[in-house]
């Protein structure tokens, strides 16, 4: 019976030294893990179309991406180079049924518009598994 004691005592005693080291993973977090959680606000709905408008203020459109994969959209941004390095990433989910080529996207002075004709909705539809990517005008 005494030996199944110290088992558990041995065990209990390697949770606590690994659960100390916890308090390390979140000290500075911000500082090792930088980023923030934005709002995501349509700028405008016209005509059945919805727009975006979100910053990219540095990055050139060459260096921006813009892709769908189901009903979620997802736009990056990234420079690096000698003097500086800038990353801008957004996701946000559409509503069911947008198609790939329901979206345009258009860059123009640190600014990316992000547009979609709002679908009609006739009832379920198959989800899309596929990555598809939007070009940029």
């Amino acid at each position: 019976m005494m030996k199944s004691g110290l088992i558990y005592s041995s065990l209990i005693e390697g949770i606590k030294r690994e659960l100390s080291g916890l308090d390390d993973l979140f000290e500075n977090f911000s500082e090792r893990f930088p980023f923030r959680l934005v709002e995501v606000k349509k700028q405008s709905s016209k005509e059945g179309v919805d727009t975006y408008q979100l910053p990219f203020a540095g990055i050139p459109k060459e260096n921006i991406s813009v892709s769908l994969q189901g009903n979620y959209l997802t736009i990056e941004g990234k420079l690096e180079d000698e003097v500086k390095k800038l990353s801008q990433k957004y996701a946000f989910s559409l509503p069911t049924g947008v198609k790939g080529s329901d979206i345009s996207a258009t860059y123009k002075d640190g600014m990316l518009d992000v547009s979609y004709k709002a679908p009609q909705i006739e009832g379920p539809k198959k989800e899309e598994k596929e990555k598809i990517s939007i070009p940029i005008k």
